[in-house]
């Protein structure tokens, strides 16, 4: 399906610009997203939300593409159990930061050290959290 960048919520509240800088080689305007859609899921809200592809999107969105191809994300990692704990804590995170959309995301690009410290181990230490101990 192919989708407004504008109408894309988001599940992650900083780009590593070492990443921005690795898509940025090979994303230009005429780049084929149909070949490689980016994955979306509702999480009932009625709206749909990256679970992966957030460097790409705003790498599109930089370059002032207005549409991509999506598809939904149907991995059980992300729609059931822990991982959709996950996701819907980093939608809450979002949301309480006014990172719902793209634009707002292209605004937090940051080095990729700061990214691993401020989004990835964030991640990690809520997963942590919600693993069931075995």
């Amino acid at each position: 399906m192919r989708i407004k960048i504008s109408e894309l919520g988001v599940s992650q509240l900083y780009i590593s610009e070492r990443k921005l800088e690795e898509v940025n080689a090979w994303v230009t305007a005429d780049t084929d997203f149909a070949a490689n859609p980016l994955p979306v899921c509702d999480f009932g809200d009625g709206r749909y939300t990256l679970t992966d592809g957030h460097t790409r999107a705003v790498c599109a969105y930089l370059l002032g593409i207005g549409e991509i191809c999506a598809r939904i994300d149907s991995d059980d990692e992300v729609i059931s159990g822990n991982g959709r704990k996950l996701y819907e804590e980093c939608i809450k995170w979002c949301k309480e930061e006014n990172v719902t959309d793209i634009s707002a995301l292209a605004k937090r690009i940051i080095p990729a050290d700061e990214y691993e410290m401020k989004w990835i181990k964030r991640c990690e230490v809520f997963s942590e959290r919600i693993l069931p101990l075995v």
